[in-house]
């Protein structure tokens, strides 16, 4: 693949969105959308910022709409420094591969060092062997004397855990090598944790020679944990000698932690009981002692945590997880009890210990000490925590328990638990491990009307684990309307709706018809009403659509007549989606319109999508590709025809994706559509399509951009940027086909602007980067020819010179004319005369019209 586009990234401003309504994959795909059209740097940093915040705040498992790519690494090339900066960042957080190979393809030319650092940290993100390699030939290209970005990019490659071996190697070389202090400790750094390093003496022979020889403490330091991880017994009296030296001894500790012989054993408890160590010292020694799986290090962390006065508990408690000791569940749980109770982080740390040693002692058979670890944690929800403290319990409990009979009995607990969050965080235990015996419990208990916020979290956890046998009574908590029971009312309502019983219907229409009904209670309700999946419900949530005063409540209720999937609903549904003030109920109306409508609902449709900037996310795109599934093939074909931009750009998309018979050719004509938007479109469908046969098609467009007339072929879309990022989804789209542009057969000649002439005899500066070529019809004479991509290695001889042209012959004895540049490469044209481009005279301005 070429590697020579201006590559450039993106510094942020600080300009957060406001918080409208929700947020997620709509949202960004809205500012992808607005960020595509935006003109000024400002107003592209503004709406970059936006982005970053969308990105940073999604939850875990979002994803992330398809068209943000396109936008923002269009961004990342442009001139304007601020821009890359803030750009490459957000690249990074995308989480899309693609990134990977954009900053490996176009990232090489990249000078500013703020841009070079966030691209290999933005690498870093990623893993596998693509982005460790990408990080690797990068900084080779780059060739950075700032020892910042070497560092950075030997912590950015391990973390991707590619390439590992090659990484071990450039750290060693780095290690003999590298001028600066902390480049060397940093490639030392690296190698721990490698197994490619383990038990090998050829890298523990050069290391040792580099450690022989380092006369830099810290660099010494981190070569001895190194020497340690080896393996290798060599290394066993260097680092005892080291023990010796207050400057390593603590660095030898380390190294002893990774040789597991029983002479490192001995040397770390000598050095842990010595009288003249301290706590710090000692535990760094349990710390080693813990990874080498050893039998004392239990009892060497109660020690600390009765005599430490540093506040190092966390530590010590982190540390024993490396060995999980059964024997030390007695210990952590009177840690748990200490009065005053300790810091939430030593509480969050001691939970997750509990909660692996009590999964060991279960492996081991030793049952007794795993129950003393579970009723520790149940024990902290009677306490006054913090709420990361419950959580931290549950989600051991959750690991550990697999039979809901171990716990403490539901209602027990619930009586003596009383704080908010530890009655939360009792819902997700019982609602993730409960069983029948714990469902009956529950509901027993809800009949006796426990306080408010008891009511509430059994109410949740009977709907989450799906209790039928809860609807009765359920349901009469739900036609609740006293004052104060707004919250559990609601709750009552969603859990009848998790339930999914067809009892609970004539109570969610009750409440959907009530005119006195608060908006909290109608939302539940139409979200209920999606779960219960009863048409019956059609008609009150159409009443509610329209009539509705909260926009939260309108959206629930237009989500719910898409699922429900009755057609009466559709002339309501339309006219939501076409008039309702919020963009919100907007973009759920058109959810459920197309789920809803046909072949007759698509003039709507498209006239909404032209005034309406909803964000069409995946949802969306998912929603508006079952419709086409629906209309057939002839209908989607001819809405390439559509006079709206967005009907042909969405048919483009989802006949790529699609990708039946025939489809390939009709994405292959959408670029030639007078949209670049549809142009856009289509290239990366092909892309996505993966036919290499797509290659000639793709290069006949990509060099058609570069041609004078082009915009006259344009409608609006028309403008630079958008160019832009046409000619970087082909490119992105040759990548995804596998293809190099310069081999493709196209009937095309190169031509190069302001080409440099060879002198004769000079084959080496036969190169031409592939990225600075215009591509042009070729003559008649060269019609059909195949253009075959030519290196410098090839040429054997230079036989003559004709302007930006040279005749050349190859090691394969083929004779033809090459247009020359000094970098990259170029292509061979085997024909007998020197190809001239056509010279398109340029019209003169002419001044305006009075």
């Amino acid at each position: 693949m070429r590697r020579g586009f201006v590559f450039l990234l993106i510094l942020t401003t600080t300009v957060l969105a406001e918080a409208v309504e929700s947020a997620s994959g709509e949202e960004l795909a809205y500012l992808a959308q607005e960020l595509g059209w935006a003109g000024s740097v400002p107003e592209r940093l503004e709406l970059l910022a936006q982005i970053q915040a969308e990105l940073e705040g999604r939850a875990p498992g979002t994803v992330t709409p398809g068209g943000l790519y396109a936008a923002v690494a269009a961004e990342a090339s442009d001139p304007d420094v601020a821009l890359r900066r803030l750009a490459v960042t957000l690249l990074g957080l995308l989480g899309d591969d693609r990134c990977v190979a954009f900053f490996a393809n176009n990232a090489a030319d990249e000078n500013d060092y703020e841009v070079r650092r966030r691209i290999v940290g933005a690498l870093g993100r990623y893993t596998g062997e693509e982005p460790a390699d990408a990080i690797g030939f990068l900084v080779d290209t780059w060739r950075s004397d700032d020892y910042r970005l070497q560092e950075l990019a030997l912590s950015s490659w391990k973390s991707t855990g590619g390439s590992l071996p090659a990484l071990a190697d450039r750290a060693v070389l780095l290690l003999e090598k590298d001028p600066y202090p902390q480049v060397r400790t940093a490639a030392a750094e690296a190698l721990v944790g490698i197994e490619a390093v383990r038990g090998r003496y050829d890298y523990y022979g050069r290391v040792y020679e580099v450690y022989r020889n380092e006369a830099d403490p810290g660099v010494k330091g981190a070569l001895l944990s190194v020497l340690g991880f080896t393996g290798v017994p060599e290394s066993l009296p260097v680092l005892s000698e080291a023990l010796k030296d207050p400057a390593l001894f603590r660095a030898a500790i380390a190294g002893l932690g990774y040789t597991d012989a029983d002479e490192s054993r001995r040397l770390l408890r000598n050095a842990f009981w010595n009288g003249e160590a301290a706590n710090e010292d000692r535990l760094d020694v349990l710390e080693s002692l813990a990874r080498l799986a050893d039998d004392e290090a239990a009892e060497m962390a109660e020690w600390l945590l009765k005599n430490d006065p540093s506040g190092d508990e966390t530590e010590v408690l982190a540390a024993l997880t490396l060995h999980p000791d059964p024997a030390g569940i007695g210990m952590v749980a009177d840690f748990l009890d200490r009065e005053p109770p300790p810091p939430t982080d030593q509480l969050i740390a001691a939970c997750n210990l509990l909660g692996r040693m009590a999964v060991t002692a279960e492996a081991a058979g030793e049952m007794r000490r795993s129950d003393d670890a579970l009723r520790a944690m149940q024990g902290l929800y009677t306490g006054a925590f913090d709420g990361a403290v419950y959580d931290a319990a549950t989600a051991a409990l959750i690991g550990v328990v697999d039979d809901a009979s171990r716990l403490e009995p539901p209602v027990a607990m619930l009586r003596r638990v009383e704080y908010a969050d530890a009655l939360g965080a009792l819902g997700d235990l019982y609602a993730a491990k409960g069983d029948a015996g714990t469902e009956g419990e529950l509901l027993e208990y809800l009949g006796e009307e426990p306080p408010p916020a008891k009511c509430l979290v059994v109410i949740e956890t009977l709907g989450r684990l799906g209790y039928s046998g809860a609807v009765p009574l359920l349901s009469i908590y739900a036609r609740e309307t006293r004052p104060g029971t707004v919250e559990t009312s609601s709750a009552a309502l969603r859990a009848l709706g998790r339930i999914g019983d067809r009892r609970a219907a004539p109570v969610f229409a009750e409440v959907l018809e009530d005119p006195a009904a608060v908006p909290t209670r109608l939302t539940a309700a139409a979200e209920a009403a999606v779960e219960a999946g009863d048409p019956s419900l059609v008609y009150p949530l159409m009443e509610l659509l329209e009539r509705g005063e909260n926009w939260e409540t309108r959206a629930a209720a237009a989500r719910a007549l898409g699922v429900l999937g009755v057609p009466e609903a559709l002339a309501a549904v339309g006219r939501a989606m076409a008039t309702d003030p919020s963009k919100t109920v907007r973009g759920e109306s058109f959810l459920a319109y197309c789920r809803l409508t046909g072949e007759e609902g698509l003039p709507l449709l498209f006239t909404f999508l032209a005034g309406h900037d909803i964000g069409l996310d995946d949802e969306a795109m998912g929603a508006l590709g079952g419709l086409f599934d629906r209309l057939g093939g002839e209908t989607v074909q001819g809405l390439l025809a559509h006079p709206e931009p967005e009907a042909r750009r969405l048919t483009v998309w989802y006949l790529a994706r699609r990708g039946e018979p025939g489809d390939r050719v009709l994405v292959e004509t959408a670029l030639g559509d007078i949209n670049l938007l549809v142009n856009e479109a289509a290239a990366e469908g092909l892309g996505l399509m993966g036919d290499p046969a797509s290659a000639p098609v793709l290069l006949a467009a990509f060099k058609e951009t570069f041609e004078p007339y082009y915009a006259s072929r344009k409608d609006l879309s028309f403008n630079e940027r958008n160019v832009n990022i046409l000619r970087r989804t082909i490119e992105d789209a040759f990548f995804a086909l596998g293809v190099d542009p310069g081999t493709v057969t196209a009937g095309t000649v190169t031509h190069v602007e302001e080409a440099e002439v060879v002198e004769e005899k000079q084959p080496e500066r036969m190169r031409v980067a592939a990225d600075a070529l215009r591509l042009r019809d070729a003559p008649s004479t060269a019609t059909g020819v195949k253009i075959g991509l030519l290196s410098a290695g090839e040429v054997v001889e230079v036989l003559e010179v004709s302007g930006d042209w040279a005749r050349v012959r190859t090691a394969a004895d083929v004779i033809g004319w090459a247009c020359i540049q000094l970098e990259g490469e170029t292509f061979l044209v085997p024909t007998d005369e020197p190809l001239v481009p056509e010279e398109i005279p340029e019209e003169p301005d002419t001044p305006d019209a009075e």
